[in-house]
């Protein structure tokens, strides 16, 4: 935890253009789904000018980082390609993790959007 601390509390100039850019297009009545959210830095960018933030990971280890770092946030522990929330989401956003879902698998994303978005 004190690394994934340094980590967050360091400039990172990416994750400052990241955030900057999101805090462009998320307000105050956004609902914003975060899919594989990490460490929850995109969460963690929104969650003070948002309604609400769900953050969505495949990844245990990294939501259990996340969580002391980020608070009013709804984390979820599962495989964003076959994620059913049965809800709507006006805002949902996807850095980092992309390239990480493998080729066969990209449509079922892009369903998992299309099924979240208003």
């Amino acid at each position: 935890t004190a690394i994934m601390r340094d980590f967050l509390e360091k400039a990172n100039t990416r994750h400052d253009h990241v955030a900057r850019t999101l805090l462009m297009y998320v307000t105050k009545d956004d609902d914003v789904l975060d899919l594989g959210c990490g460490n929850g830095v995109n969460a963690r960018a929104v969650v003070n000018v948002s309604r609400s933030v769900t953050a969505v990971d495949l990844s245990d280890k990294l939501l259990e980082d996340a969580r002391p770092f980020v608070s009013n946030v709804t984390f979820i522990q599962h495989d964003v390609t076959t994620l059913s929330l049965g809800r709507k989401f006006s805002v949902i956003i996807m850095t980092d993790s992309f390239e990480h879902i493998p080729l066969h698998r990209r449509q079922s994303l892009f369903d998992v959007v299309e099924k979240h978005s208003t």
